[in-house]
């Protein structure tokens, strides 16, 4: 608790009741000894309390960072490995839906995750750390090489992703991005990669 008037040791921000003015900024307004002498024991503690709060909020800011700043690289690369394991098992699951489809391969799949910020999205996919785009396509074995190789067994049957590409969506307010492309058996994999080559 305050009972006596100090120094200032640097800039300061308070707010004075009787000018009735906006609290100013720390960076944008210094007060000197005989300015903080004018305030009463209470405006005092006031901005005490104030200056306490505004560091405890830069604290707390700066540990929850949902940046690489906020994490060492044991733990980004374990959070990365958790997220790509998660991703591979969501598909998964989706794939272990038999529909007369996945005889063609054309059954299709989107998988849905939240993550705890673009830092990590991009890190889940291999994305250098300027790419912006929301909507893209990624080559199912550029997927394979960074993510995984999801595969669904149903009915006898291993099923896996077809296609030559999966879509990727970011949406970064929500912090969510999507993962959709088509499934089937791996024969259709093989008669899709030769009528491409055919095409």
């Amino acid at each position: 608790m305050i009972g006596t008037k100090r120094k200032a040791s640097g800039p300061v921000a308070v707010r004075s009741k009787r000018a009735g003015a906006s609290p100013p900024s720390p960076s944008t307004a210094s007060l000197t000894e005989d300015e903080l002498t004018k305030f009463t024991k209470a405006e005092l503690i006031q901005h005490a309390l104030t200056v306490q709060r505004q560091r405890d909020d830069a604290v707390l800011q700066r540990d929850n960072a949902p940046g690489p700043k906020a994490y060492s690289p044991e733990d980004l690369d374990d959070m990365m490995k958790q997220a790509r394991k998660m991703l591979v098992e969501g598909i998964e699951r989706l794939m272990m839906k038999w529909t007369p489809s996945c005889k063609t391969g054309t059954a299709r799949f989107t998988y849905e995750c939240q993550v705890s910020s673009p830092y990590i999205y991009k890190l889940v996919l291999g994305l250098p750390s300027g790419h912006n785009k929301k909507k893209f396509k990624m080559s199912v074995s550029d997927f394979h090489n960074t993510v995984g190789r999801p595969k669904g067994k149903v009915r006898h049957n291993v099923l896996v992703i077809t296609g030559s590409d999966v879509s990727v969506r970011w949406m970064p307010d929500e912090s969510i991005y999507k993962i959709s492309g088509t499934f089937g058996k791996p024969s259709s994999v093989r008669k899709f990669s030769i009528a491409m080559k055919l095409g």
